[in-house]
């Protein structure tokens, strides 16, 4: 989050800072695709590994199933605010989302772990889990845990978590700052992801 140039972020213009190559840039301007969109308010691009969108008040980067690693996503967010320096940034924002495949004992057993609806039956009947969302204050920020039924086919419940860094009050601060939170949190934010899912397949 912060303050920035939609317009400025264009496939040439990041095929300029070697933040894609030429075949990115081939993907996303394919005729007949409309996978590229740009204005003065809005800029966004759905290449074969990453989906970029660019707001006056947001940079939003998230992988696709063809990502190889989080780490190219990093890499990516780091070059880019590296090219803006300019651009001032007031917040940072890493999301991890997983899919978890249970079968129906594991799924009841775990939604009523997090959420007992037995305490309200009484008066809202047939209840059903719907979501749970859990937050924990951290060291300059904040960090948030969603669970929920799954949208997607084949899995049963949907798990985000988010860390969140607050840098400075709008328009923010140098970008290098983020950098730093980029390059320094990446790691240990992936590790606790992962150790949050584990531990709630184990309560399953």
């Amino acid at each position: 989050m912060g303050a920035f140039n939609p317009a400025i972020v264009t496939p040439d213009w990041l095929l300029s800072k070697q933040l894609i190559d030429e075949q990115d840039r081939s993907y996303v301007l394919q005729d007949g695709e409309d996978r590229f969109i740009t204005s003065s308010v809005f800029s966004g691009g759905r290449y074969a590994w990453v989906t970029l969108e660019f707001s006056r008040e947001s940079l939003h980067i998230q992988s696709t199933s063809e990502t190889e690693t989080g780490e190219r996503v990093r890499e990516l967010a780091v070059g880019l605010l590296a090219a803006l320096p300019e651009t001032p940034v007031g917040r940072v924002h890493l999301s991890h989302f997983m899919f978890l495949t249970l079968n129906q004992e594991q799924t009841d057993r775990l939604t009523a772990t997090l959420a007992p609806v037995g305490p309200i039956l009484e008066h809202f009947r047939d209840a059903q889990f719907e979501a749970v969302e859990y937050r924990s204050t951290r060291e300059r920020g904040y960090a948030d845990l969603l669970v929920e039924p799954s949208h997607r086919d084949g899995y049963q419940l949907y798990v985000e978590y988010e860390r969140v860094w607050e840098l400075a009050d709008p328009p923010g601060v140098d970008p290098a700052v983020a950098v730093e939170v980029l390059d320094g949190e990446w790691e240990a934010t992936q590790a606790e992801a992962s150790a949050i899912v584990n531990h709630l397949i184990h309560l399953a």
